[in-house]
């Protein structure tokens, strides 16, 4: 749990003061779409060094060295040079991509029959801490003087589970090493195709609200503090359902209700945003919380409960993830760049809505009634 309160910490401090620091450090559109994008990127990109890093140094030793190597992107980011923002948040989230591929290996081995409790308890914990970095970095920007401190401070919950996961494994011997996993087959891959298409659908959604949820409604005249507010809205109303749906998917058949009811949710959302921005805000950015939270909490069960063993969970979280993160982060960077071409967020938030149809048959089809693949 505390790995899992720095998983989305690096997108969700700088999101609110994306406007800030762009007009601090006189960035172009390409550049802030750029920023926005570049965890996504890196996500996809480092999450293959997850499995022979684990291999050689066991899963928990794993957990340190990406906690490290967040801090240390945390902290590279906020130096003077600005040509080092991009350079931090991409080695930021590259420690990100190692610990997001081995969380549900670690539940998958170590889990046994309370996989769905676990794997709940770890995603709220995600969100209800993304949800303290989208309210607390304006204020701690305000209060510190200026951006590069306020997102300075998120490097401590990184050092902070960096020791006390290095106290678990000081010397005790216990820390297990991840076997060597078998790339998957095109059978595994047509078999998982559901999973992959879901994955990537949820990810283009979920990663454009957090990096561009603020600046929608800033746009709508929401100040800095308050579309901070929204976010850490959008991301704490999740912390409920990824507490109550993971339990409950893995023991139903019918999983795709829950797919149909989280979608629901999320189009609710959007066509709020689309239709009267500033008319419920705060009802728009809960509607969208509830659907994406219960869209990946869908997402994180049925990684393990469609893997056999810790390998398998490896390269189905694999194959997922990388799928979703690269599809992920075209989407934000291309909303960025709609929105700076039409000056303004109506066609993006359309455009995001389309991808929902894709989020729903791929989640109908992969939330079929099976319990765990033969």
């Amino acid at each position: 749990m505390l790995v899992a309160a720095n998983l989305r910490v690096v997108i969700t401090s700088l999101s609110p003061l994306l406007g800030t620091v762009s007009r601090a450090e006189q960035l172009s559109s390409l550049a802030v779409s750029a920023l926005a994008a570049m965890p996504m990127l890196c996500f996809a990109l480092a999450a293959p060094l997850a499995v022979p890093l684990s291999r050689r140094v066991g899963l928990e030793r794993a957990f340190v060295l990406a906690m490290l190597l967040l801090a240390a992107g945390m902290l590279v980011r906020v130096t003077a040079v600005s040509a080092l923002l991009l350079a931090g948040t991409a080695l930021a989230s590259c420690g990100v991509a190692v610990a997001n591929i081995l969380v549900p290996v670690y539940i998958k081995q170590s889990g046994g029959n309370r996989a769905g409790l676990l794997t709940g308890m770890n995603v709220a914990t995600m969100g209800a801490v993304a949800a303290v970095a989208a309210v607390a970095s304006p204020a701690l920007s305000s209060l510190l003087g200026g951006w590069r401190a306020a997102l300075g401070v998120w490097s401590l919950p990184a050092l902070l589970a960096a020791v006390v996961v290095a106290g678990r494994t000081g010397g005790t011997g216990e820390d297990v090493a991840l076997a060597p996993a078998i790339r998957p087959g095109r059978r595994q891959l047509s078999r998982w195709g559901d999973i992959i298409v879901l994955t990537a659908s949820q990810s283009v959604i979920y990663y454009s609200m957090l990096a561009w949820l603020p600046s929608v409604f800033e746009a709508g005249g929401a100040s800095v503090a308050s579309a901070g507010s929204l976010l850490s809205v959008f991301s704490f109303v999740s912390v409920p359902v990824s507490l109550m749906v993971p339990p409950l998917v893995a023991r139903i058949d019918r999983r795709w209700l829950v797919v149909l009811a989280a979608t629901a949710l999320t189009a609710s959302g959007l066509f709020g945003m689309i239709v009267a921005p500033l008319a419920l805000p705060y009802l728009w950015a809960s509607l969208l919380g509830l659907g994406q939270g219960a869209t990946f909490a869908c997402v994180m069960v049925m990684f393990i409960l469609r893997a056999r063993t810790p390998e398998e969970t490896v390269q189905l979280s694999l194959a997922a993830q990388m799928s979703g993160f690269v599809v992920a982060t075209v989407g934000p960077f291309v909303l960025g760049e709609v929105h700076a071409l039409t000056a303004g967020w109506k066609l993006p938030l359309i455009m995001l809505a389309g991808v929902l149809i894709t989020q729903l048959v791929s989640g109908c089809v992969a939330g079929r009634a099976v319990r765990e693949e033969p």
